[in-house]
């Protein structure tokens, strides 16, 4: 009895401090994407069952086009329900470690950007990789449903950052990583400004108007 005393007073004390610290996070600007489905390009491109089996998304849309230029999109959009681990899970998905996996040698990184689109500010961090000789840059977002001062969080995926995002209560907020691919941008200038025009173009806003 004695033991079974301890772990409901163990969960129940991560439960009540998890609801105590998200309590005092302010509430984020909530947003999807919507892919131009009507673009004669545009290809499905699922994820791999074993990709989805690791990272176990609640949503996940993934596409490829060609828009006009030349240039090749590929999306990748996924979101995690609130949950104790849905930070960590989004934490798993990074250009980092998966571009290397798919033959790809990463040639720069360049610091978090921030792009604005339909009323909802975005942070990228942007990266240029290449694969048998041509480039392909890369953005990538990882957004919490509710932030701590910001709304996009960093890569760090150690120990420490996992308990430092326990610690605040950030961890089991909502999670959504969008990943932005371009192929065929003369450079990263290039690429950025073709984000932005794309981001007016796929972002949605669902933010709710306060009442009055």
């Amino acid at each position: 009895m004695t033991l079974v005393a301890w772990l409901v007073l163990v969960e129940g004390g991560t439960a009540f401090w998890y609801r105590s610290q998200e309590s005092r996070l302010p509430r984020a600007a909530s947003w999807s994407v919507e892919l131009p489905r009507d673009n004669a390009t545009f290809r499905e491109s699922p994820l791999s069952e074993a990709a989805k089996g690791l990272l176990r998304p609640d949503e996940v849309i993934s596409a490829s086009w060609t828009e006009t230029g030349n240039l090749q999109w590929r999306v990748i959009y996924l979101r995690w329900n609130p949950g104790r681990v849905a930070g960590y899970l989004a934490a798993l998905h990074t250009p980092q470690i998966c571009m290397p996996g798919a033959g790809f040698t990463l040639k720069a990184s360049s610091p978090v950007k921030l792009f604005a689109s339909q009323g909802v500010q975005l942070r990228f961090r942007g990266y240029t990789f290449e694969k048998d000789g041509f480039p392909i840059h890369v953005f990538y977002c990882r957004w919490e449903d509710r932030p701590h001062k910001e709304t996009s969080v960093g890569e760090d995926t150690s120990r420490l950052a996992l308990l430092r995002s326990v610690w605040t209560g950030r961890i089991t907020g909502g999670q959504r990583v969008l990943e932005v691919a371009i192929r065929g941008a003369a450079d990263q200038q290039e690429a950025e400004g073709a984000l932005a025009r794309e981001l007016d173009k796929i972002i949605i806003s669902n933010t709710e108007k306060p009442k009055h």
